[in-house]
């Protein structure tokens, strides 16, 4: 499990307090992971402003080439239609249930031949 902060796009390990990371079902403890200490978030806040100048540069086409996101709702939220794959990328959440894109993944082609 990686838990280390991406600060300025560097990986590093928390130097805040110890905190424990418990499984919600069982209780049980599933990690230990420093928080980030106050040097580091102010360090990350400093590296969002500068990444935020460099954005706000972009121009929307090449932004929206840079995203990866399933649904975007502005002024509103969480309307969803189930021909929209929705939900998360990589490790945030499957995003493919109850669309017609649930199918390929729900579905095992075979070949059966029966002689009569």
């Amino acid at each position: 499990m990686q838990t280390k902060l991406l600060i300025n796009g560097i990986l590093v390990k928390g130097e805040g307090t110890l905190e424990r990371v418990l499984d919600p079902a069982s209780g049980k403890c599933i990690a230990e992971v420093h928080e980030a200490s106050r040097a580091q978030l102010d360090a990350a806040v400093a590296a969002a402003e500068v990444a935020g100048l460099g954005w706000a540069q972009t121009v929307p086409k090449d932004r929206a080439a840079r995203l990866q996101y399933g649904c975007t709702w502005i002024n509103t939220h969480f309307m969803l239609i189930s021909e929209m794959p929705h939900g998360g990328f990589k490790r945030s959440g499957y995003g493919k249930d109850l669309s017609v894109y649930a199918l390929e993944d729900y579905s095992v082609p075979r070949h059966v031949m029966v002689k009569l």
